[in-house]
């Protein structure tokens, strides 16, 4: 946290830390007030001790920031709330405290986005120094400034001095869609309006989107709160796996909670959450976190900074946790629809399926590894907190990471589909989709015209030869009618491009049969994923 030094880092740098000086250091405890801390540029985040001697000058009065009636991008998000997870975050890419934690979950990802709201109420409390030189630091800070000898100062007291920070309350709330596949994701987008309404109309938006086009998947209400009554929201949702935010999931095809979850939580935002919080007398207010302070150099007080511990070898050692961490964040979100929500049952003994398993596992694991979630100062973030021994820690990180890419041989065996359907090549019933021992079929969304696959008859299909029979329930009368669709077919390239006879004959009315020349042509899955490549990094 940000009022502590490990135990670790106090070991290690003994000979700036003496007697009282350590035990004071090493205890750690949360802060009521940022007056007197420093920002480290080595470590990208505010100091662990208040080395700086200040006072409060003054308090501005409070202001709310509300953004509950349009639906913002994850992106807007991170700017509105002053925070950044994404890959140019630097430590922020590797922190897991809870407000970090909600952001990774509701980040867009390869078959995901989210729709979000936020509101904060705070008050900006300026900062005086009350001193220049050596008297702008108390006597721990004096002790570990060493007359700017001490490249530690850097790290426990910050180079810069705090100038103001802000105290109050902030609450997101947000609408995680999570679809099957990239390729329904990429879909939903060009379907979702650009200005939608609060969290109810989305909601109902989201709904109402997913029922027409026949997506599969889930949504997330989720809500995260830092002062007031945070507790509050368990009204309503329910804490996630690690009890750090809250949240709701509902399958698109049952979304009845989750509607009632967003007029709950547009209710919580708009009549309970700002009677949470006074600012005279004080109540519920918190210090909001990174980015909701000001900070100038302390040379400005005539503090000489040592050199920093922040090296090129550091800087190329960070970069490398990053580019790994990225990495293997690709991987986990291009296994995971194929895992979880593959459109047809896999083969379960065959190596495409077993393959896809250990590549998610692989890199699930490599994640864990990179963050260190169990002890954060031998993962990443350690590589901030304790910048002079970031090379070695990034190599014992990096050391432990395992490959990924011996998974990915299966990947050109599931690469492709086969849409195929009734006489006219707009009107396609399902796609066969590789399962690793041969073909199954999904459905399609139904066409215009209302017919709608419902059965798989038969069905055989190499680089040269397709065969099939599928059952559909076409649109006319009053309850629909059943038919029947074949096809035979060849592959002159080999390409699976395949040209034949195909024929529709209502159940029963052999009267009924007709049959026309038809071409089907593989297309990519939207399961397919292409190996990491630096490009992925500058992603976000």
């Amino acid at each position: 946290s940000k009022a502590t030094v490990s135990v670790l880092y106090c070991k290690a740098n003994m000979k700036w830390l003496v007697g009282a000086l350590l035990a004071a250091v090493c205890a750690g405890q949360t802060p009521d007030t940022m007056v007197g801390y420093g920002f480290s540029a080595d470590t990208q985040q505010v100091s662990q001790q208040a080395c700086y001697v200040g006072s409060i000058q003054t308090v501005n009065r409070e202001t709310s920031h509300i953004e509950l009636q349009t639906a913002m991008s994850f992106s807007d998000l991170e700017q509105s709330v002053r925070r950044t997870v994404g890959v140019g975050a630097g430590v922020g890419m590797f922190q897991v405290d809870a407000e970090t934690s909600y952001l990774k979950a509701v980040e867009d990802k390869e078959y995901s986005m989210s729709l979000n709201y936020y509101q904060y109420t705070s008050a900006n409390v300026n900062i005086q120094l009350n001193g220049t030189g050596l008297n702008g630091l108390t006597p721990f800070g004096q002790q570990m400034y060493a007359n700017g000898t001490n490249p530690y100062f850097r790290v426990v007291c910050g180079d810069s001095y705090l100038t103001s920070y802000e105290e109050g309350a902030l609450l997101m709330l947000s609408i995680n869609v999570v679809m099957s596949c990239k390729e329904e994701i990429e879909e939903f987008k060009t379907s979702i309006s650009a200005g939608l309404d609060d969290i109810v109309s989305a909601t109902s938006s989201v709904q109402k989107i997913t029922a027409q086009r026949s997506f599969s998947g889930r949504v997330e209400m989720s809500a995260f709160q830092v002062g007031g009554q945070p507790s509050d929201l368990a009204k309503i949702l329910a804490k996630d796996s690690s009890q750090q935010y809250y949240v709701l999931t509902c399958e698109f095809g049952n979304m009845g909670d989750c509607q009632q979850a967003a007029d709950g939580l547009l209710n919580y935002a708009t009549q309970n959450f700002s009677t949470q919080i006074s600012f005279s007398p004080n109540k519920g207010l918190t210090y909001l976190g990174e980015g909701f302070y000001t900070y100038e150099p302390a040379s400005y007080i005539g503090l000489k900074m040592p050199p920093s511990l922040v090296t090129s070898e550091v800087q190329t050692a960070r970069q490398n946790l990053a580019t790994s961490l990225r990495e293997n964040m690709y991987y986990t979100q291009s296994f995971y629809p194929m895992k979880t929500s593959y459109a047809v049952p896999w083969n379960l003994t065959s190596s495409a399926y077993l393959s896809m398993q250990s590549g998610y596992s692989t890199a699930h694991g490599n994640i864990a590894t990179i963050i260190g979630y169990n002890n954060p100062e031998q993962g990443g973030k350690g590589c901030f907190d304790l910048p002079d021994q970031c090379v070695t820690l990034s190599k014992k990180i990096l050391g432990e990471v395992k490959p990924v890419t011996p998974y990915l041989n299966f990947l050109p065996e599931v690469q492709y589909i086969l849409p195929v359907g009734v006489r006219t090549t707009d009107d396609m019933l399902c796609s066969f989709y590789p399962n690793g021992a041969g073909y199954g079929a999904a459905p399609l969304p139904p066409p215009s015209n209302g017919d709608q696959y419902t059965s798989l008859v038969s069905l055989f299909v190499n680089a040269t030869f397709l065969k099939y029979e599928v059952n559909y329930m076409s649109a006319e009368g009053k309850h629909g009618t059943p038919y029947q669709n074949w096809f035979n077919g060849t592959s002159a390239s080999g390409e699976m491009s395949f040209t034949g006879k195909s024929c529709d004959e209502k159940v029963g009315d052999s009267k009924s049969l007709a049959c026309t020349t038809q071409t089907f042509t593989k297309k990519q899955s939207g399961y397919f994923f292409a190996p990491f490549t630096p490009s992925h990094h500058k992603k976000n």
